[in-house]
C-alpha cells in the first residue's frame, strides 16, 4: 500500500514536530540521560520544528509538487547520514541509551524517506505556482 504524498508529509510533520518540541523542552534532562550535548539536542529540536512547519505547509498545497517531495526525501536521507556520522565520529560519546536514541530516530527518518519515495510517482509533475 502506498500512502498519498500529502499524507506522508502530514505524518512526517506530526512526528518531526513532536520530536522537535521534545528535544527543545527536555534537552537538558535528555542530554544527561543520553550523554549527548544539550546544544546538539536543542539544535536538532529547533531544526525539527522548522522542518515540521515546512512539511505541514507543503502538505496543505492542492497538489504536492514532484520536485518538492523529491527534495524532502533527499533531506531525510541527509538527516540519516548525519545521524550515522554523529555515531561514528569522535565528537560525541553517547552512552548505550544515546546510541539507541540516535539509531532509532535515524531508522524512523529512513522509514519516512522510503514511504515518501514510494509516494513520489503520485505527485504533480507540472509544478503549480507556490
Amino acid at each position: 500500500m502506498t500512502l498519498s504524498p500529502r499524507l506522508t508529509l502530514q505524518i512526517d510533520a506530526l512526528v518531526s514536530g513532536a520530536m522537535g518540541v521534545l528535544l527543545l523542552v527536555l534537552g537538558g534532562p535528555l542530554s544527561n540521560w543520553l550523554n549527548l550535548p544539550v546544544s546538539l539536542l536543542r539544535g536538532a529540536g529547533l531544526f525539527a520544528v522548522g522542518w515540521a512547519l515546512l512539511l505541514a505547509w507543503l502538505s496543505s498545497r492542492t497538489a504536492v509538487p514532484h520536485t518538492m517531495l523529491a527534495t524532502i526525501v533527499g533531506g531525510n536521507i541527509l538527516w540519516v547520514i548525519a545521524s550515522i556520522g554523529i555515531l561514528v565520529s569522535d565528537q560525541v560519546e553517547p552512552n548505550g541509551w544515546g546510541v539507541a536514541f540516535l539509531t532509532v530516530q535515524a531508522l524512523a527518518v529512513a522509514g519516512f524517506a522510503w514511504i515518501q519515495l514510494r509516494a513520489l510517482p503520485h505527485t504533480a509533475r507540472q509544478e503549480p505556482a507556490i
